[in-house]
């Protein structure tokens, strides 16, 4: 089945990692536009064909209006968290608000999917923005925002408030975006977070231990944290490709396309390895995988997910797509090549004994994404280059330059993987 999006929300047991989309018992959970009446926290009904949303409201006789409705949210912050109780859950997401000032705030709510309460737990200031994906834990929600100043400089820092409602508190004081920290991953009493090029962790705030120090290229992929090692990409190297065929005469403008972005005629992919790190103090290295390339999605690069023991993780192949024309829309006499940089292939992992199988190949769509449901189910997050259609929309212009992507989600069952 497919679907429109989806992110992590595995928990370890100790925090809860906020997400774009969670899949939570037979429904996907998001922040959507609902009939053009403003956004909402919202639900697809797994197993839905039709793919129809519907508002996340338990009360039966609400009428769904923005200003009545619990689910409202209008917040351009469309990351939720869930955390699981006896009976239902807690879904935990952003409602637009206003400070005493009138300026716009963020209101993170909690919403008892069993009761129907729905309570706030703390307002962000104004201007503020989560720089990274919000931390619950069992008592506190953390972030890592980033607020500019009066004279509106930026600054990175990790805030904190209790769960059951009040106040942010500042844990740390980075003068700006160079020197700020990033939430990474919250075990046995330890919050993980990078600033610079380290890894640290700390308990209170009062002290901190440096974990690993790496460089700033290792950094710009998500780190992955399991049964305590911490993986990482490492080993870099970039290839550098030329189109399949010659430019032809009469063109002044030639572009390659991937990664989301326009570069030269020449274009280049990145491989790396996947190497661990023990966390206990011993800072044991092992490689685990060579030659992958951390998938692209929305949210951060990717080094893939980790279920039952199993890496999933994208292996490095870079394919040319096809052409377009753009004579008629972006420029005169330009050209765009189109480039695949994951292609259609899945390995799993098995890190036990560093077993590397291929569970998918030739999938048609380049994968740029790989999420765990909790549910036994992967979310696979692709992109498809349709050559024809790409280059009818250009040519009428019905795309803006920039979305060369049809972008698709799709629900599989792990034992199918197997």
């Amino acid at each position: 089945m497919v679907f429109t999006g989806c992110n992590n929300n595995e928990s370890t047991g100790s925090y809860v990692l906020s997400a774009e989309k969670i899949v939570y018992g037979n429904r996907i959970y998001s922040i959507e536009i609902i009939n053009q009446n403003g956004a909402f926290l919202a639900y697809t009904e797994i197993g839905d064909e039709s793919g129809e949303v519907h508002h996340a409201c338990i009360d039966p006789l609400c009428s769904h209006e923005k200003d009545e409705c619990l689910a409202v949210s209008n917040s351009q912050i469309s990351e939720i968290a869930i955390v699981p109780k006896s009976k239902g859950c807690i879904i935990y997401y952003f409602r637009i608000g206003k400070d005493p000032d009138g300026y716009v705030t963020n209101e993170l709510m909690a919403l008892d999917m069993h009761s129907g309460k729905c309570s706030r737990v703390t307002v962000l200031p104004a201007l503020a923005y989560p720089s990274r994906s919000y931390m619950i834990t069992d008592e506190y929600v953390y972030f890592s925002m980033n607020i500019p100043d009066e004279t509106n400089k930026q600054s990175i820092n990790i805030f904190r408030a209790l769960l059951k409602g009040g106040d942010l508190e500042q844990m740390t004081f980075a003068e700006d975006t160079m020197t700020g920290y990033l939430l990474e991953h919250y075990e046995d009493g330890y919050l993980y977070y990078r600033r610079g090029d380290h890894l640290y962790k700390t308990v209170d705030f009062t002290t901190e231990e440096p974990v690993f120090e790496m460089g700033n290229f290792n950094l710009i992929w998500d780190l992955v944290f399991h049964d305590g090692w911490m993986y990482y990409a490492d080993d870099f190297e970039t290839e550098v490709y030329k189109p399949d065929e010659e430019i032809p005469d009469g063109y002044s403008n030639v572009y390659g396309y991937s990664n989301e972005a326009f570069v030269s005629a020449l274009d280049s992919a990145n491989r790396c390895s996947v190497k661990r790190m023990k966390l206990d103090g011993s800072s044991e290295i092992e490689l685990v995988v060579s030659g992958v390339t951390p998938p692209y999605n929305s949210i951060g690069k990717q080094l893939g997910c980790i279920v039952d023991n199993i890496l999933y993780c994208v292996p490095s192949s870079f394919e040319y797509q096809g052409k377009i024309d753009w004579s008629v829309f972006f420029s005169q006499n330009s050209l765009t090549y189109i480039w695949s940089e994951t292609g259609g292939d899945l390995l799993a992992v098995d890190l036990d004994t560093k077993e590397v199988r291929q569970v998918l190949t030739d999938t048609g769509y380049d994968i740029t994404g790989i999420e765990y449901t909790g549910n036994g189910n992967l979310m696979i997050y692709g992109r498809i280059y349709d050559m024809d259609k790409l280059t009818e929309h250009y040519q009428t212009n019905e795309i803006k330059s920039g979305s060369l992507k049809l972008d698709i989600w799709y629900l599989m069952d792990i034992d199918d993987l197997k």
